[in-house]
């Protein structure tokens, strides 16, 4: 008996670490597509800045420095900047409804970006937890 308990304990732990363990697997992915559209989001408005000129690239800046402090809160588990907290969860919000621009900043078709906005999903979770947890 006292050796099924054991086992039965043994197994408790191992399906508590495999459980941990895919969690954060899952937590790393959405943060690692927000950091990859900050990226992307980054190089489309170089590419305007030096065709169009700053003035023209200054939003495109602005969503990206968003996506890189929201991707910077997740991976420390801090609000990076609370003062932009409201905006950075609004652009993202906007960038999950919005699949075309995700496609368009990534360079990829539409049918390619579902693990993207999925990982932009769990991150926007993530983010309103953390958000919450820091007022």
């Amino acid at each position: 008996m006292l050796e099924f308990i054991g086992t039965a304990a043994i197994c408790a732990v191992a399906f508590w670490v495999a459980r941990y363990l895919w969690n954060f697997w899952k937590y790393r992915r959405s943060v690692n597509a927000v950091e990859a559209l900050a990226i992307a989001v980054k190089a489309r408005a170089d590419f305007v800045a030096a065709s169009a000129g700053h003035d023209a690239a200054e939003k495109i800046y602005f969503v990206a420095v968003c996506f890189k402090s929201l991707a910077d809160s997740l991976s420390y588990g801090k609000v990076a900047n609370p003062l932009i907290a409201e905006t950075q969860l609004d652009v993202l919000e906007r960038m999950i409804g919005s699949p075309d621009d995700i496609a368009f900043f990534m360079g990829r078709p539409v049918e390619s970006i579902a693990e993207i906005r999925l990982g932009l999903v769990r991150a926007r979770e993530s983010f309103v937890l953390l958000h919450r947890a820091g007022k």
